[in-house]
């Protein structure tokens, strides 16, 4: 799909703001916090009982690839906290976040899978349920990118013509079949598993993965543009001198209210 710069200047402003370097270090902070509480369970169950508290294969390999999958958000976070280089490697970072995204709409998952700890049933029909919800999600994202993209090439983000994003017909549509699928898994999820707490968690973990799976169109977006267009990259001196200049502002701003 051609998409031409001049078609993208809201979403300019956007990436220039809401999805900043430091917007998205944040937010890889704030996923790695997430993140931090099922593998604190996790951690305890390792440090305690070893391998032994997960019984099958399944749930082992789910473990070993989730803690895998903390330590390199861990390491990653070590590499880009400080400012230069989060500006630096800024096309790297937009990439980066995908990674953070998949791990802050999926882990919460691990309490419904993991039996050994979290003593909830994982049988073959709840796996299923699952598994139907994260395809769900797979789906929702693929079509929120698709239509983030079509909008970009069709120059709706540009001035006036703008409709917005989470507007489009296309993520409309996408919502509400959401919407109905969703509903009718967990009617499914709660005549099997007539749990309350399980039941809870299952929630939880939806009102997260779905939103993230539609906002993360964007980032794919934002990838694109960090690629493609030189102008979508910040330069350490700008990102300074802007930074300056909203310090400056706020200090203007708090000796106004003690006046």
């Amino acid at each position: 799909m051609n998409i031409k710069e001049e078609n993208l200047s809201d979403f300019k402003t956007t990436a220039k703001n809401r999805l900043s370097p430091d917007s998205c270090v944040s937010f890889m902070f704030g996923s790695m916090i997430w993140c931090s509480m099922p593998m604190f369970f996790i951690g305890v169950g390792l440090f305690r009982f070893g391998w032994t508290v997960f019984p099958n294969t399944f749930e082992k390999v789910v473990i070993f690839l989730e803690v895998a999958f903390y330590c390199i958000q861990i390491s990653l976070l070590f590499i880009f906290t400080k400012p230069k280089m989060y500006i630096k490697f800024q096309k790297i970072i937009s990439v980066l976040t995908l990674f953070y995204i998949f791990q802050f709409g999926t882990i919460g998952f691990m309490f419904v899978v993991i039996s050994g700890i979290f003593d909830f049933p994982n049988d073959s029909l709840t796996l299923t349920y699952v598994g139907l919800l994260l395809t769900g999600a797979v789906i929702v994202h693929i079509l929120s990118t698709i239509s983030i993209f079509k909008q970009a090439h069709n120059g709706e983000f540009t001035g006036e013509n703008s409709s917005g994003f989470f507007f489009g017909r296309t993520i409309i549509l996408t919502v509400l079949g959401s919407i109905i699928y969703l509903v009718v898994l967990l009617i499914l999820i709660l005549i099997h598993t007539s749990g309350e707490y399980t039941f809870f968690c299952f929630i939880l973990s939806l009102f997260i993965l779905y939103p993230i799976a539609i906002a993360a169109a964007e980032f794919q977006l934002l990838a694109y543009c960090k690629y493609k267009f030189p102008s979508f990259n910040i330069s350490w001196h700008d990102y300074d001198r802007e930074k300056r200049k909203r310090i400056k502002q706020y200090e203007r701003n708090n000796k106004k209210r003690k006046k």
